[in-house]
């Protein structure tokens, strides 16, 4: 019978289930047992009492009654234990499962784990290149012909860009390209010609942090304008060009020179805030607010690096300039790798008797020397804050030769306002300032004599006496000007 109910399962992949069902049919026969016995019994019981004999026959059948009801009594409790034995089977193979997936999900997954450990880094900025790419710099002598320079350009294959003539170098200064690009050992050859004298076309960059008061008091600057204010003296700003419309410098700009392309694109607001603090006329107090400015614009955006640059041969001819104008004072706010040709044009201002200044620079106290500030002939500022403590992004060095307020400092800003600038570019245009100051009194003071004054009246900071972090120390040109 068992094999053709059809309640029974024969695939193995059911076999629990087919067990459940017999232990469940075991029951219904063992009811069936019962439920026999019991009418077996009543019928035996109304025979006996309705016939009145056999009084054996009867109990013959009471005790198959009695027979049958054990037997259903014993199979009911053997189905009731093997159904619940099969139960806890089924219970003991469930548990591990939940605990198995419970442990699962707590674990988090492999790829997080090894991205806290990793984490994606911002793409590292693009450092400005020393020089520019494909270009050379060619300085000819003075006596040597078109057709002779003509001669030269082929004979290396050089394509010729644009010239100029350097007077206080009394070179023609050539800018060309490498088509192609020139092998080191051709290159090397270009270099030991007599006829020339070559370089690359050097890159630099404003010395001033965009991170954005103050401070005439710690200069002294009020004392010393009751003795002077920087009248007649000429002072170059060779920079991104200046906004001579600003409020702040309404008078201030005797004259503009363009030494970049004039298509080229540029932001002024660099040179706007150095010649502020050198000669600002109004909306803010400026060091010498009676000297003359002369913008020499040699800075303008290079599109292939992205960012605000100027060359040597741009340099070159802004130098020029200002030397041919009569400027006094030289700034230069700005650094960059050291340059022969800049360096010859610098010494050749210094022996007219120009006062050259320039920023210490803004790549850290681990940095390399950085110029035009460190050759002999130019004073390199320093900046310090309102603390007198050391500009944290200054350059360190022996050719650090004072110090002068440049964290946190006002000036003129875009869009005719006024804001806080940082860099050493602003502690340059304090001590040209207050070099202004001192020729007015003083107008035959040259780069030397202005450094010894300077550092005599200084107040010194960090080690006694000059240090390669503030030079001979703070400015104090109240006591410059007047000489005590």
């Amino acid at each position: 019978m068992t094999q053709h109910h059809p309640l029974i399962s024969a695939n193995p992949a059911s076999s629990r289930r087919t067990f459940s069902l017999r232990i469940r049919l075991l029951s219904l026969i063992a009811c069936a047992l019962f439920l026999v016995g019991l009418g077996a019994t009543s019928a035996a019981r109304a025979q006996y009492h309705e016939g009145g004999g056999g009084r054996g026959g009867g109990g013959g059948g009471i005790g198959g009654a009695a027979v049958g009801i054990g037997i259903g009594i014993g199979v009911g409790i053997i189905a009731n234990e093997a159904a619940k034995a099969a139960e806890r089977e089924r219970a003991k193979k469930k548990k591990p499962k939940p605990k198995v997936t419970r442990t699962t999900r707590k674990r988090p997954p492999k790829k997080k784990r090894q991205a806290k450990k990793a984490p994606a880094r911002a793409p590292t900025p693009v450092a400005i290149p020393d020089f520019v790419s494909g270009e050379i710099l060619l300085a000819f002598a003075p006596d040597l012909s078109d057709a002779d320079i003509g001669r030269f350009m082929l004979e290396y294959g050089l394509r010729p860009l644009s010239d100029t003539r350097i007077a206080i170098l009394n070179q023609r200064i050539f800018r060309a390209t490498i088509p192609g690009g020139l092998a080191p050992e051709r290159m090397l050859q270009i270099s030991n010609d007599p006829r020339v004298v070559s370089q690359p076309n050097y890159l630099y960059a404003p010395a001033a942090d965009d991170a954005p008061q103050y401070a005439l008091v710690k200069l002294g600057v009020p004392q010393a304008h009751q003795t002077t204010q920087g009248r007649g003296v000429l002072v170059a700003v060779i920079d991104s060009g200046i906004d001579s419309s600003h409020p702040a410098l309404a008078g201030a700009v005797l004259e503009e020179f363009l030494a970049v392309d004039a298509k080229a694109k540029s932001d002024s607001s660099h040179g706007t805030a150095v010649a502020s603090i050198i000669a600002a006329r109004k909306g803010m107090t400026s060091v010498a607010p009676q000297a003359q400015i002369l913008s020499v614009k040699t800075f303008a955006r290079d599109r292939k690096l992205g960012r605000t640059v100027a060359n040597t041969f741009n340099i070159l001819k802004g130098i020029d300039y200002a030397v041919t104008k009569g400027a006094k004072i030289l700034n230069l706010s700005f650094a960059g790798p050291r340059d022969p040709l800049m360096q010859n044009a610098l010494s050749g201002a210094v022996g007219r008797g120009l006062v050259v200044v320039a920023a210490a620079g803004n790549k850290g106290p681990k940095a390399p020397p950085a110029y035009p500030g460190a050759y002999s002939d130019v004073i390199a500022a320093t900046a310090t804050d309102a603390k007198d403590k050391l500009y944290k992004n200054a350059n360190r060095g022996s050719y650090i030769a004072i110090a002068a307020p440049g964290v946190d400092v006002l000036a003129a800003g875009r869009k005719k306002g006024y804001g806080l600038n940082s860099g050493t570019s602003m502690a340059a245009a304090y001590v040209s300032g207050s070099v202004a100051l001192m020729l007015q009194t003083s107008p035959g003071l040259n780069s030397a004599s202005a450094v010894e004054r300077l550092a005599a009246s200084a107040k010194d900071l960090g080690d006694s006496g000059k240090d390669s972090d503030y030079g001979y120390g703070l400015i104090d040109i109240a006591k410059a000007v007047n000489g005590n």
